[in-house]
């Protein structure tokens, strides 16, 4: 048992979520009898598919720990990634364009992660769980014409949310 003082009460799979099936856990810490709730984020065949990677993931969050704006990373184990539940409402109709983008502005002042998203190996990554079937001609070119440009850069690196909405 990797998390041997952590009995698991329930378990339910939570909705959303774009790249992955994450599930809301209740635990018990049998030591000191207090319940919590944490969201398990397993390394699951869609989080491989997307490129995911729970380690970078634990990272990052180890790293925005202080700031507030991020659940803590509770325990990065061998078959993904367990993290605070944060309790909370979507914000569709609750927050203001203006407090979204401020939020995107908290987060863009962070520090940068030491793990910086390559864009042209997310794009072989993806080009690679493709089909062979669906790859026509013109597929093929658009994706190799894109792969040989240059990258544009028209800012310095920042801390980047990657799913920033009002569902998340």
């Amino acid at each position: 048992n990797a998390l041997p003082d952590i009995e698991l009460l329930s378990a339910r799979p939570l909705t959303g979520g774009l790249s992955n099936r994450c599930w809301l856990l209740e635990l018990r810490n049998v030591r000191t009898a207090t319940c919590s709730k944490a969201v398990w984020r397993p390394i699951a065949e869609s989080s491989v598919a997307f490129g995911l990677s729970r380690e970078r993931e634990h990272q990052v969050l180890k790293n925005l720990e202080s700031s507030n704006l991020a659940p803590r990373s509770i325990a990065l184990l061998d078959k993904g990634l367990l993290v605070e539940w944060l309790e909370g409402a979507t914000a569709a109709d609750n927050l203001s364009d203006e407090a979204l983008l401020q939020l995107q502005v908290d987060i863009h002042a962070l520090p940068v992660p030491r793990w910086r998203l390559d864009v042209k190996q997310k794009a072989a990554h993806y080009w690679k769980q493709i089909d062979i079937r669906f790859k026509s001609v013109s597929l093929n070119q658009i994706y190799n014409h894109f792969q040989h440009l240059p990258l544009q850069t028209w800012f310095d690196d920042t801390c980047c949310h990657h799913d920033l909405g009002r569902y998340n």
